[in-house]
């Protein structure tokens, strides 16, 4: 066999384990906090994987049947970092285990299942943490950058959200949020975080990212910060993907942005 063809064949043959990703899941979300537990159900014939990081999953049929979601179910948002994790398997037939702690994974909890009899059965697992990132617990080093709404620009561990100090440069017009879905401004959750990703993103336009993938946001418990939104996602600069945590201090009433911050993992 000439080895052009070989390798055409064995890449047919490798391809579908990697592509099969699947749709994202979101979360049904009941509550905030630092600590909370998400309860995940899905039905696998054979072997599958589930990924879960901030409110979306991800479900990766490996061999056999197509896999399918039952329910995602969390008290509090699932976060980037924690203190401490826990995994726990409920219900299901076969094998159920955990292969990347979020905790050495960039806040990704990976789960494998491996349905040995025939036909699907539904799996049951629960996550637990304490200490979740976005209450302000063991932050991590990267590179920070941080502006007011008026465009001004400081980086290091100062100021802003990420930085061992609280305050920072505002500017009291702030911005109306109109968002990605052109909403007026209104006192909801929903429309703080659409007017802080949609700042957040202009930001990082300004730095040549692009391709912004925004996964979970929600207030700050931290001490000194409850007026910031905080959430973290995904973008790519110079054909790769960097991973960053972003947050927004808010005029809730307005949905207006005071400042942003965000660092790069």
């Amino acid at each position: 066999m000439k080895p052009t063809i070989a390798l055409f064949i064995l890449a047919a043959v490798a391809l579908p384990a990697f592509a099969q990703r699947g749709e994202p899941f979101r979360a049904t979300v009941r509550g905030s906090g630092d600590s909370g537990k998400c309860t995940i159900e899905v039905r696998v014939d054979d072997v599958a994987e589930v990924e879960v990081r901030g409110e979306t999953g991800y479900l990766r049929t490996l061999q056999g049947q197509p896999a399918s979601w039952v329910r995602f179910v969390c008290n509090a948002p699932f976060p980037s970092d924690m203190q401490e994790f826990k995994f726990k398997g409920i219900d299901g037939r076969g094998r159920v285990e955990l292969r990347r702690d979020p905790r050495d994974n960039r806040g990704s909890a990976v789960v494998y299942i491996v349905d040995t009899k025939g036909g699907s059965e539904g799996y049951t697992f629960d996550l637990e943490w304490k200490g979740g990132y976005l209450s302000g617990n063991r932050p991590r080093g990267g590179v920070t950058r941080r502006d007011d709404s008026s465009g001004n620009r400081s980086s290091g561990n100062s100021g802003g959200f990420f930085g061992r100090s609280g305050g920072g440069s505002s500017n009291s017009g702030g911005r109306s949020s109109g968002g990605f879905f052109g909403d007026s401004p209104s006192n909801s959750t929903a429309n703080s975080v659409r007017a802080c990703q949609e700042e957040i993103a202009n930001r990082l336009r300004r730095d040549n990212y692009s391709n912004f993938d925004f996964g979970s946001a929600s207030l700050s418990d931290r001490a000194g910060k409850r007026d910031w939104m905080a959430g973290e996602g995904r973008a790519r600069r110079s054909g790769t993907t960097y991973t960053f945590d972003y947050a927004c201090r808010m005029d809730l009433d307005r949905a207006q942005v005071r400042e942003v911050d965000y660092r790069v993992r």
